[in-house]
């Protein structure tokens, strides 16, 4: 969240943010089965840095889980937080 004397903005996780993301897994995970990983898909880590509000992550982790839903995953959701918002790890 960054303050000013007269706004407050905050970082916003669309459904777009969210279907890219469900999308990038699938293509990933079809990489991963296609190169014969034994096991299923089970998990996403999700990174991000500190700015978010606990009500923006959780809007965000709905939309991800529809999204995901969607794209024919049924996968449990981690969170990270991070200095950078990098290392979203996705687990087996």
């Amino acid at each position: 969240m960054l303050l000013t004397d007269d706004h407050v903005y905050e970082p916003v996780l669309s459904r777009g943010d969210a279907d890219r993301v469900a999308a990038v897994i699938t293509i990933r995970e079809r990489k991963r089965r296609a190169a014969g990983a034994s096991s299923v898909l089970c998990h996403v880590r999700l990174a991000h840095v500190a700015g978010y509000s606990r009500a923006a992550l959780a809007s965000f982790r709905a939309r991800l889980s529809i999204a995901l839903v969607e794209h024919g995953h049924e996968l449990s959701i981690d969170e990270k937080t991070t200095m950078t918002g990098t290392g979203m790890l996705i687990g087996g």
